[in-house]
């Protein structure tokens, strides 16, 4: 439950960035993790954390480039 709960927090969080990736891989645990099948969504797992952390990269890459536009502006 715990895994299916984790999943559907993250799928929401993802909708925010429009993740859509990622969001996939989150309904997959989710549904899987809630029908038991907690070994067979290891490879959505092993995904969605590569996935994640592709997307907190661009998304850091998004606020430094907005961050220095800004600053440009401000000069």
């Amino acid at each position: 439950e715990q895994i299916a709960q984790a999943a559907h927090a993250l799928k929401g969080s993802s909708g925010h960035f429009g993740a859509k990736l990622l969001i996939r891989l989150c309904g997959e645990i989710e549904s899987g993790a809630r029908q038991g099948f907690t070994t067979e969504v290891a490879p959505s797992i092993d995904a969605a954390i590569k996935e994640s952390a592709r997307v907190r990269d661009a998304l850091l890459s998004y606020v430094a480039a907005s961050t220095s536009e800004a600053s440009q502006q401000h000069k």
